[in-house]
């Protein structure tokens, strides 16, 4: 509870920020609020799709896209001045920013190692409450998207470093 007061205290001092000045910069708000929204709307798309088992390809893209969903919306509360516009993108952004957050922080891939042709298996760490890491076996899917195979996270396992396969000649 701590954290969540602390994260929109920090925000409310970041909207702020704007009453500091006198001027305007109606350009660059505009560019900021589109970049905002395209962000949020690619970066919501590859959440959705990502119930499906279809997920981003590698841990930088996905890094790449929650920074730049935080950083648009850190300088939009910063640059654009309060109005009934910001008030509704700040209504959007922080659930988004504290989902995009959580994922950045807690869901994160400890260990790749590809085997067979084209099969990829991917040790991930999700969260507080997971028993322990959770196997992932993905495909190349389409272009930067892998498809899941398999997900077990029955298992419970903990301190995975390494993982050996074997190859069974049928």
């Amino acid at each position: 509870m701590t954290a969540i007061i602390v994260f929109i205290v920090i925000i409310l001092g970041i909207n702020t920020i704007p009453f500091l000045h006198k001027r305007q910069f109606p350009g660059i708000e505009r560019i900021l609020i589109q970049v905002g929204w395209l962000v949020t709307i690619i970066y919501l798309a590859f959440f959705i799709i990502s119930f499906y088992g279809i997920k981003l390809r590698g841990s930088f893209l996905n890094a790449a896209l929650g920074y730049t969903l935080l950083m648009s919306y850190l300088l939009i509360f910063g640059v654009v001045r309060p109005n009934s516009r910001k008030f509704i993108i700040v209504l959007v952004a922080i659930p988004v920013m504290i989902l995009c957050l959580y994922i950045q922080v807690l869901n994160q891939s400890i260990y790749e190692h590809k085997f067979h042709k084209n099969l990829n298996l991917t040790i991930y760490r999700e969260g507080f409450l997971a028993c322990g890491e959770i196997i992932r076996i993905n495909k190349p899917y389409f272009g930067i998207l892998n498809k899941e195979i398999l997900y077990d996270s029955n298992q419970c396992l903990i301190g995975i470093n390494k993982v050996e396969t074997i190859e069974v000649n049928q």
